[in-house]
């Protein structure tokens, strides 16, 4: 397996001939921290600065993938010129054009009728909460006692089972429930490198199960998938311990860009 610095330089290099340098990434517990509540989980300033770096370089293209709602991610990231995908890939907005995810009533009901059960098995445990994003539900449990937690994940994916039209992935703290058929974050990736329109040099990170599909649909473009902390798929072809090492490699990153774009 080649080294994450070679692999660096391989895009860059890349970029230097000439193609564009696509920066894709997760945001909680990739980009930033995990908190208390996912209102909490703000970027730190230097993976801020970096981030608004790179929406300046010519021919790079950064941009988050999240399982948050959309105008959520927007408004808790806040910085112009990035590319933004909500609910795991279901809704997009690439630099002020929209992409959504156009559900049929009935499936707009089963997400509705999840929901509704989900409310009800929270009402034993205090703490959890359920995020309705119209697209999918997050079913939230940080704040749950610890020795009910399990108990709530039984309840849940026994009521979820129920529902074979539906996908649950675990994230942090949390259980995503999306539609089976559909969109992800693989086909968020794809979509936005048809946008672009050409083969782009490729890099994505991430760090939960619902990241997956965006590793596979970045190594089959022949890109760079980072693994971020020890619950990462295990498809990453890198893997790094935390989100602090991410920002090492986008410092590398920008060091190498700066030259790029001198050239």
């Amino acid at each position: 397996m080649s080294r994450l610095s070679d692999d660096i330089e391989r895009l860059c290099q890349a970029h230097r001939r000439g193609s564009d340098l696509v920066l894709l990434f997760d945001y909680d517990g990739t980009l930033a921290p995990f908190a208390d509540h996912p209102s909490q989980a703000t970027l730190p300033v230097q993976t801020r600065a970096l981030l608004t770096y790179f929406v300046t370089v010519p021919r790079v293209i950064p941009g988050i993938i999240s399982g948050r709602k959309l105008e959520d991610l927007m408004n808790v990231v806040r910085i112009p010129g990035l590319f933004y995908a909500g609910t795991s890939g279901l809704e997009l907005d690439l630099r002020g054009q929209r992409v959504v995810q156009q559900l049929p009533e009935e499936d707009r009901q089963t997400i509705s009728d999840a929901a509704e059960g989900l409310n009800e098995i929270i009402k034993d445990h205090p703490g959890a909460w359920v995020e309705n994003k119209g697209f999918g539900l997050t079913l939230h449990y940080r704040a749950v006692p610890p020795d009910r937690v399990e108990m709530l994940r039984e309840q849940a994916f026994a009521f979820l089972a129920r529902r074979p039209q539906l996908k649950v992935l675990e994230g942090p703290c949390a259980l995503e429930v999306t539609l089976r058929h559909g969109w992800n974050k693989g086909s968020a990736v794809s979509t936005i490198v048809q946008h672009i329109g050409n083969k782009p040099a490729l890099l994505y990170a991430g760090d939960e199960a619902n990241d997956e599909d965006a590793f596979a649909t970045v190594n089959e473009l022949g890109g760079v998938s980072i693994g971020v902390g020890d619950r990462a798929p295990s498809n990453a072809t890198h893997r790094l311990p935390d989100p602090e090492a991410l920002v090492e490699v986008l410092q590398q990153l920008k060091a190498t860009c700066t030259i790029a774009t001198c050239q």
